[in-house]
């Protein structure tokens, strides 16, 4: 008859809570993009020394919902230029991580983040106003893919004693 090299044990070893249990976010600190996304995870360590992950079961929190925010599966996206603290719940034990967003805050479709289409800066052009002391071009940015733009138009303009609508 062959002996087996290995011993089972039955039933299988389960982990349970105890005061020497932790658990810590795969990163303490993250940096990301406006826009940019990255993957959080869980690692419990139990008293025997022994890991897991745990990230299913981990309830996520965040500080600043207008600066990052986490979905319930750990993916957390930049959404404003600012920091965040996220907070990892597992049964007890809670662990954290900080986000930190950067970037350009280039105004979205809406002109806010929260997509209500307020702008409260908008104010009416007229020949008044809009003068090449005070109309021009403000910055730019090299980008990638495509832009969509609303164009200005401003009725009866004077340029060179000439009335015109742009």
């Amino acid at each position: 008859m062959r002996r087996w090299p290995w011993r089972l044990s039955w039933p299988p070893k389960s982990h349970t809570a105890s005061p020497n249990d932790s658990i810590a976010v795969s990163s303490a600190t993250v940096s990301l993009l406006v826009g940019g996304r990255q993957q959080l995870s869980v690692d419990a360590t139990y008293s025997d020394g022994s890991h897991k992950d745990v990230t299913a079961s981990t309830t996520w929190a965040d500080s600043n919902q207008a600066v990052a925010k986490i979905d319930n599966t750990g993916v957390v996206s930049g959404l404003f230029a600012g920091t965040a603290a996220i907070t990892a719940n597992d049964g007890s034990f809670s662990a954290s991580a900080t986000v930190t967003v950067t970037g350009a805050n280039i105004p979205i479709w809406h002109g806010d983040n929260q997509r209500s289409g307020l702008n409260p800066n908008e104010g009416i052009l007229t020949t008044a106003n809009v003068t090449t002391q005070s109309f021009g071009k403000l910055f730019s940015y090299f980008v990638d893919g495509y832009i969509y733009a609303q164009p200005l138009y401003v009725l009866n303009l004077t340029i060179n004693m000439d009335q015109r609508t742009m």
